[in-house]
């Protein structure tokens, strides 16, 4: 949950991508909800959109917390698509 977040630190950057990327080996996904557009244009810009999905990446609206309720709903499917217990 990125709530209220407009830029993200190098080292979160690096971070997430890195962490995203060992998730995707393990059979496994990130998903990121109340994102800003600020954070998704720092996302594609540094190419960790990329590695995240952007099917992945929930925008903030102004309903407070429709993008997690959203994010919770997709990953309820792609538990149930991958077999996940």
């Amino acid at each position: 949950n990125l709530h209220d977040r407009k830029y993200l630190g190098t080292n979160v950057v690096v971070w997430m991508n890195e962490f995203a990327r060992k998730l995707h080996e393990s059979g496994n996904l990130l998903m990121l909800a109340e994102v800003e557009d600020s954070i998704k244009k720092q996302l594609e810009r540094t190419g960790v959109l990329e590695e995240i999905g952007s099917k992945n990446v929930f925008m903030a609206s102004s309903i407070v917390n429709d993008s997690i309720r959203e994010a919770a709903l997709s990953a309820n499917k792609w538990i149930k698509a991958n077999k996940i217990q």
